[in-house]
């Protein structure tokens, strides 16, 4: 059986863009329990963006490759933790 994290990463993986609520529907859990799940994801190293929908205060989530940007910072965070990267 699938964890919840597992079914929202599976939805997100199919390259759609989903808000929490089509997550929740689509994943057949309640909202905080999909919310719970992206920030799992996220804090599992999984680059999970949250995208604002134009002329509405919903945002969707996507899973993507990471820019440079965001790599860079990354490293420079290891880096400053003292872990040689």
């Amino acid at each position: 059986m699938k964890t919840q994290t597992e079914k929202v990463l599976n939805a997100l993986q199919t390259g759609a863009s989903f808000t929490v609520k089509g997550l929740a529907h689509r994943t057949r859990m309640s909202t905080d329990q999909a919310t719970k799940a992206i920030h799992t994801l996220k804090n599992s190293g999984y680059m999970v963006y949250s995208n604002r929908v134009k002329g509405s205060t919903k945002v969707e989530y996507r899973i993507g490759t990471p820019s440079r940007k965001i790599i860079s910072a990354g490293i420079a965070a290891l880096r400053a933790e003292g872990i040689s990267v």
